[in-house]
């Protein structure tokens, strides 16, 4: 008797069919895939510190993109500055027609006045030849705009007109002449408490056209800057403490009796 052998059904193109391979199933998370006693647990413990994990890694790398970020842009800043402070220093020396700091000559006083009446005073430009040595009137003609009689050598008048170009009150008044620009002279009173309660320190710097050669000519006719600013403080404090002058130096003769 013969034994007949099956043969395995074979494809349309007559190729075997192979069977699809068996991969055992493991993981307790696919329905149907046999659990073993304690899988779960595991399952979780392992979730678990997966998740911490993660959770470190992120921080970490956010902690470090930000700290590149803040590099970054401190980096770019200290890059900028240097750029930045050239420009405005260039911008500022552009647009100041002042006389060079050389040019100036600076002298200083402290007065037994509050800070608020020494510049109420100084600011009210009338009071000026009570105390400024050759000036002889001073005429208002506007907010900042006022006339000035002086008195030059010989006993020669003129009139100088001044501008107001800087007023903070009881800090700063500004002022020069009105003439070309390469001709002004300006001055800048400075008003700070003194050492002492109720006292005022008054520091004034005038800056003269033409730097020595300008010195020079004043001092031929009897004005030197050196010595007219520091003796018209020290007039200016007489005047605010005593009511009178003493102090004669570079004043019109007999202007002060």
């Amino acid at each position: 008797m013969r034994t007949s052998v099956m043969s395995p059904p074979r494809s349309p193109e007559g190729s075997l069919k192979q069977p699809p391979p068996t991969i055992p199933c493991t993981s307790p998370l696919i329905a149907g895939c046999p659990r073993r006693p304690g899988d779960t647990r595991q399952l979780v413990a392992r979730l678990g510190r997966t998740g911490i994990a993660a959770n470190q890694l992120g921080e970490s790398s956010a902690w470090r993109m930000g700290q590149r970020v803040r590099e970054g842009a401190t980096d770019h800043v200290e890059r900028q500055r240097p750029r930045l402070g050239d420009r405005s220093e260039t911008a500022m020396r552009g647009t100041s027609s002042r006389p060079r700091a050389h040019n100036a000559v600076e002298a200083r006083v402290t007065i037994r006045r509050p800070v608020r009446e020494v510049f109420a005073f100084y600011r009210d430009f009338t009071n000026l030849p009570r105390f400024l040595g050759d000036v002889m009137a001073v005429e208002q003609v506007g907010p900042a705009v006022s006339r000035w009689t002086i008195q030059g050598p010989l006993g020669v008048r003129f009139r100088s007109t001044m501008r107001v170009t800087e007023e903070r009150r009881n800090e700063v008044i500004g002022y020069e002449t009105r003439s070309l620009p390469g001709l002004r002279t300006y001055w800048e009173v400075h008003f700070t408490s003194g050492p002492a309660v109720g006292e005022t320190e008054v520091r004034e710097v005038m800056r003269t056209p033409l730097g020595r050669l300008g010195h020079l000519v004043l001092a031929l006719m009897g004005k030197p800057p050196a010595g007219e600013v520091p003796a018209n403080l020290r007039r200016l404090k007489e005047v605010l403490e005593t009511g009178r002058v003493t102090s004669l130096d570079h004043s019109v003769a007999g202007k002060f009796g």
